[in-house]
This record gives C-alpha cells, structure tokens and sequence, in this order.
C-alpha cells in the first residue's frame, strides 16, 4: 500500500505515514476532498496562522506602524509593507490607520486559527 500524500511505501498495519504523517485510507477507494487534503498539508508544514487573540489586538495597538502584530500572525509581506510605509511621512498615517483597522477585523475560530 502506498500513501496518497507522499507516495511512500507502507506496510499494512500502519494508520499513519512515517515520511509525512498523513493518515493512511483503510479502503483505498474512498477519496478525500481537497479541502481536507490541503488542510493535512497546512497543518504538516505548519502554515497554521495560530496565535492569541489578545496578544494581537495588543502588538496593533502598541506597535501597529511597524507591523508587529502582522509578523505575530505570520503575514509577513503584510509586516514588510507596514514597516515600508512606517519610513515616509506620509505611510506612517496609512499604517496606524490600517493596524486600527486590524485590531477591530479580527476573527478567531474556536481551535486558535486567526482570520483577519
């Protein structure tokens, strides 16, 4: 049996891949969505945006020109364009603006997953 994430060779008895860690189909029919097969890679890779609500809304409010709380949340053009904007007369006005805008459009799902 080969897994469906990897390709890697598996042995019968295992319920889980070794190589990558995405759970081995016991009916090799059976198809998963895309949605979940993407959601296994996230999670494998760790691009899961997890972090505190409140230590967010804190990073915006303290250091929002500079972008902090974006790289907090692993937006990190978004923290690069801040920091950009942060160096002009000009940008650091647009930068407040959209890290108030950030603190108050927050979201967070019940298992920590921030939607901004």
């Amino acid at each position: 049996m080969k897994c469906n994430y990897c390709g890697m060779e598996l042995s019968n008895g295992e319920t889980v891949c070794p190589n990558c860690g995405g759970p081995v189909q016991s009916q090799p029919s059976q198809q998963r969505s895309t949605q979940q097969t993407i959601s296994i890679i996230k999670q494998h890779l760790g691009n899961e945006r997890q972090c505190n609500k409140i230590v967010y809304i804190i990073l915006a409010i303290f250091f929002g020109t500079l972008g902090i709380h974006d790289f907090y949340a692993k937006y990190y053009v978004r923290g690069i364009i801040k920091i950009v904007l942060t160096l002009t007369f000009i940008g650091v006005y647009i930068s407040l603006i959209w890290s108030i805008i950030d603190a108050f459009k927050i979201r967070q799902t019940k298992d920590g997953r921030m939607f901004i």
